[in-house]
Order: C-alpha cells, then sequence, then structure tokens
C-alpha cells in the first residue's frame, strides 16, 4: 500500500500502528524522526479523528486515519485546503478506497 501511496503523492510515507511507526516506505532518517514526535498522539485522538496536520519545528506531518492504523508523511506544502484535497481526493479515493472493496 505504501508504494501506492507514493505512486499518488509522490512522496514516500509510513503507517503507524500501536503509537509506534511499524512500516516504512522511503523516508529519509530525519523525515522518520519528525514522524515519530507525532506516534504517541495517535494513542489519544478520538475514534472520529480522520486527518490533521501538524507542526514541529523541523516541519509538518500529515496523520490520516485508516482503519484502527494511521498513515503518516512529512510535506512542505504551506497551502492546507490543497493539502486536504490531494488527500481525500487522491489518497482516499484512489487507493485507500480500493484497499477496502
Amino acid at each position: 500500500m505504501l508504494k501506492k501511496i507514493y505512486s499518488v503523492i509522490g512522496h514516500g510515507a509510513c503507517i503507524i500502528k500501536d503509537g509506534q511507526i511499524s512500516e516504512i516506505y522511503l523516508l529519509s532518517d530525519d523525515e522518520i524522526n519528525l514522524i515519530s514526535h507525532f506516534c504517541p498522539l495517535t494513542l489519544s485522538l478520538p475514534d472520529n479523528f480522520k486527518l490533521g496536520i501538524f507542526e514541529h519545528e523541523k516541519g509538518k506531518v500529515v496523520l490520516f486515519r485508516y482503519g484502527d492504523e494511521f498513515i503518516g508523511f512529512p510535506t512542505k506544502k504551506e497551502n492546507v485546503m490543497e493539502l486536504i484535497k490531494d488527500i481525500e481526493v487522491k489518497l482516499n479515493d484512489q487507493i485507500l478506497s480500493s484497499q477496502n472493496g
């Protein structure tokens, strides 16, 4: 699945499960460290949480709920609405919905 996500968003990503990174695809050590700052947060997010953009002094991370797991990836986009559209339309419609069906 991470390979397909890369083909759509053009960047590596990871799967976060139980507050830890469980799978990684094409992320640098710096990107992994950045995402790791937010992994424990996933344990306390409400069940109805779908998408969040979290900022750290070292960059921004997108966390997207996928079942009991989260997909995490770094972003440099400043336009939040464009980013949300990309995730909801490209990622959710093109990849994740086909994984469920």
